[in-house]
């Protein structure tokens, strides 16, 4: 098998992902708008920062962020692995644990979720930015995607296993969207 041709877990998670967005139709006229997604994501971030800040378990909310931002990214017309720019077989997650190591960035860091959460702040409002100016997002998406491999190694975790449990939450979940936000099929009869 050519190198190019191996995919990784976290490329296959990532797959799925957008075959589960395309089957609800995210990507279709009348679907999701990426203005909604990065406001969704902006919603995702929230609830990371809410269960942060409490030193409560994040796993979900990273899980939940890294679902959005598969979506996000198709929206924009290109994928996490294109963002990220390693090897296509590569393992995305512990290439860049690998290269933080290698920077001693954890033994530079407090150490804690906190201030990696209020980094990601920053690339949130670096990814409203180049929305509002039509610029390329892969830049913003992949600080973003880089954080949250980050989080969950501070928190004992891999993205990998926090995409998993959000995922395996989501998979059977059906609905339809009204003005650009999919409305969960439990949440259209209240």
């Amino acid at each position: 098998m050519e190198k190019e041709n191996v995919i990784t877990q976290e490329k296959e998670l990532f797959r799925r992902i957008e075959n589960w967005a395309q089957e609800r139709n995210f990507f279709d006229a009348g679907g999701a708008t990426l203005g909604d997604q990065i406001l969704k994501l902006g919603e995702e971030f929230g609830e990371l920062t809410k269960h942060a800040v409490r030193s409560e378990d994040i796993k979900d909310d990273l899980g939940d962020m890294l679902v959005v931002l598969v979506i996000v990214a198709k929206l924009a017309g290109t994928d996490l692995v294109e963002c990220v720019r390693v090897n296509k077989s590569e393992n995305i997650f512990e290439t860049i644990i690998k290269e933080c190591e290698n920077k001693e960035y954890f033994e530079n860091t407090l150490n804690t979720i906190k201030p990696e959460v209020l980094q990601i702040m920053q690339y949130m409002g670096d990814l409203a930015s180049a929305f509002f100016q039509n610029d390329d997002l892969k830049e913003p998406l992949s600080n973003i995607l880089v954080g949250l491999v980050i989080c969950a190694k501070l928190a004992g975790t891999t993205l990998q296993h926090c995409g998993e449990i959000a995922y395996n939450e989501i998979r059977p979940r059906k609905g339809k969207f009204i003005d650009g936000v999919f409305v969960k099929e439990a949440d259209l009869n209240q």
